[in-house]
């Protein structure tokens, strides 16, 4: 399954897909919310809820990943860091922009996401935690999500 990831993530990234806010759709963009629901789509064929559009218009950028998890409750299980594998929703503080951010683990070393000066890239763990990892989730799923 981990090849399944890298390989979704590197057709990503050499697509050349770039940055969007509220991005989903990998031709015209993707935030990093859009990474997360693309590649689930891809690896999994799981088709998550979107409710991070709901909640930035609602509470703003800052506030999404924190009131969003909420709204996932039941499909995610928080992990330790330390088993960090791929697939895993790596939730961070983002200091540069004062914001939350995401990052999907495609291997037990590297995580893909998406930023407005970067684009689609991939990253190593061991960097993004460093950017104060505030948790990390795994996917569980649930009988709806997976029907």
């Amino acid at each position: 399954m981990t090849t399944a990831w890298t390989e979704n993530a590197r057709r990503l990234i050499d697509h050349g897909a770039p940055y969007l806010y509220q991005g989903r759709d990998p031709k015209t963009g993707l935030d990093c919310m859009g990474v997360l629901l693309h590649l689930y789509r891809e690896v999994l064929d799981v088709d998550l809820p979107d409710y991070a559009a709901e909640i930035q218009d609602r509470l703003g950028r800052q506030e999404v990943f924190y009131e969003g998890l909420e709204a996932y409750a039941g499909l995610f299980d928080e992990v330790p860091r330390s088993e960090t594998r791929a697939g895993d929703v790596v939730v961070f503080y983002d200091p540069v922009h004062q914001s939350n951010h995401i990052a999907v683990a495609i291997s037990e070393r590297h995580a893909v996401h998406s930023g407005e000066r970067i684009g689609i890239v991939r990253s190593r763990l061991v960097r993004l935690f460093r950017l104060r990892c505030v948790r990390v989730y795994r996917y569980v799923g649930d009988d709806e999500t997976d029907a």
